[in-house]
């Protein structure tokens, strides 16, 4: 028993400083390589190029099998490319620094009242050294994960989402991978051609965090999952339709929830009703003329709670 007692302690702060090398990485390394991405039976193969400056970062994601799709990423700003359908959108990124509440390992002692963490053995993901690192729910409102984080960088290389009874729903895993080294401009930049789409998009920057979080919100959940808090608030623009909507994120610290509220006409009514597709969960229903949607990675359980 004091062995036990002794090497507790031990344990959560390796569990902690693994959690915070995984949250760090896409801050310090640069990165290139292809990746798997499988759900619904179906398996997809995308390549990602991500380059770190200073305090910021430059991503891009394009797909190498299935409808071509393309996604730049950059601290302010997403650019996806559809180009099959002859589209674009484009829209700031409406989250401030601090936020959203990702997962970090001094956040563990009270994610450990909704999930408990086992440190696996050593295996091999993309030809690199990984560490598995298993996440388990405690109750039916959240997933769990297997990890398996690159020893060297931190750099998760391998995450499988997983219901209560452990199946699993959705995997992505690098197959190649290079870490390090310089970055090319030319690879950041988007190989379809912007003047054969049609854009849609905000082109006005948001608020500030700070006043984006003051201006009154008119809706909120009244029913959450325990564990789950309000995150932040913030009213915002659809990109497609260029419409006002109010946004709320909910989260225990690991999952996330959003909450979306736009004004909606009476013919675009619709009955109160859950779905899902893969691991994504919704929830929509029209109140007082308004559309109101819930939307996570979580089971149909956490929606219906939220948007009830």
């Amino acid at each position: 028993m004091v062995l036990a007692l002794c090497a507790a302690p031990a344990f959560g702060a390796e569990i902690e400083e693994w959690l915070t090398r995984v949250e760090s990485a896409p801050q310090r390394v640069n990165y290139s390589g292809s990746f798997m991405y499988e759900h619904d039976g179906d398996m997809q193969t995308m390549r990602v190029v991500h380059a770190v400056s200073g305090e910021t970062f430059r991503e891009r994601l394009y797909s190498l099998t299935g409808s071509a799709r393309e996604i730049i990423i950059d601290e302010k700003s997403v650019w996806c490319f559809l180009p099959d359908l002859k589209i674009a959108v484009h829209e700031y990124r409406q989250l401030s620094g601090d936020s959203f509440p990702r997962i970090h390992g001094a956040r563990l002692p009270t994610l450990e009242r909704y999930y408990s963490f086992r440190l696996g053995d050593t295996g091999r993901i993309a030809g690199r050294a990984a560490r598995n690192i298993d996440i388990i729910p405690r109750d039916g409102y959240r997933y769990g994960y297997e990890w398996w984080v690159d020893e060297d960088t931190g750099l998760l290389l391998r995450s499988d989402l997983k219901a209560m009874n452990g199946e699993t729903i959705e995997r992505y895993m690098f197959v190649e991978i290079d870490v390090g080294g310089e970055i090319d401009d030319a690879e950041l930049q988007p190989m379809t051609r912007k003047d054969e789409l049609s854009w849609f998009g905000i082109d006005t920057p948001p608020p500030s965090a700070d006043g984006a979080r003051n201006e009154d919100m008119a809706w909120d959940s009244k029913t959450l999952p325990d564990g789950f808090a309000l995150a932040y608030s913030i009213n915002r623009l659809s990109p497609m339709e260029g419409q006002p909507v109010e946004h709320h994120v909910y989260s225990d610290g690991l999952s996330s929830v959003s909450l979306f509220v736009k004004h909606g006409k009476p013919d675009n009514a619709r009955p109160a009703g859950a779905g899902a597709m893969g691991a994504i969960s919704s929830w929509s229903s029209t109140v007082d003329d308004h559309l109101v949607t819930v939307v996570g990675v979580v089971p149909e359980s956490t929606v219906n709670m939220i948007g009830g």
